[in-house]
């Protein structure tokens, strides 16, 4: 389950709805807190702010 949220955060950055990404990023380290891809797609996105 948390891919589908990592994939999906990755769908909406790409629109260009970035809270959205995050609220997707967060969802899926929050169901597993161990998810680097997550992490790091949250992390990049949190950069560029």
């Amino acid at each position: 389950m948390p891919n589908a949220y990592n994939h999906r955060g990755f769908a909406y950055e790409k629109l260009g709805n970035y809270q959205r990404a995050i609220e997707n990023y967060e969802e899926a380290i929050r169901l597993d807190p161990n998810y680097t891809t997550a992490k790091r797609n949250l992390e990049s996105i949190l950069r560029r702010r």
